[in-house]
């Protein structure tokens, strides 16, 4: 039993990871500190409980430079309080329910009087 235990540990620890996306706003430089607030999803993902991040908000007198979505150990621990949760009362596994999110963002130096171009696309239509 303690063989079976010790590798499902071993297993989930494996098969879980860490994410990072940047979204980078041309060449707008970063001009303040980074700021960093937690983003709520659930239902595997599907739904969005949070607000959407409005960086007009954010960053009102700035252009924002930098938006990082992070999913990190300890979000994806406590976001499988749930899987855990719903795995032990229900006979068929567990229901992602919540799914927590780091959201960091920096504000450039100021709003330019033309936006920047936008970046290259990878592909042409």
């Amino acid at each position: 039993m303690e063989n079976k235990l010790l590798s499902a540990l071993l297993a989930g620890f494996c098969l879980t990871g860490c994410s990072v996306m940047h979204f980078k706003n041309g060449q707008v430089k970063s001009a303040g500190p980074v700021q960093e607030k937690w983003h709520h999803n659930g239902i595997y993902s599907l739904v969005e409980f949070s607000p959407v991040i409005n960086m007009n908000t954010l960053c009102q007198e700035k252009t924002w430079s930098m938006i990082t979505t992070k999913q990190t150990f300890v979000t994806g621990l406590v976001g499988s309080v749930d899987d855990v949760a719903t795995s032990v009362l229900l006979p068929y596994g567990g229901i992602d329910l919540w799914d927590p999110q780091v959201i960091e963002w920096s504000c450039g130096a100021g709003k330019s009087a033309s936006p920047a171009p936008p970046a290259p696309a990878d592909s042409t239509r």
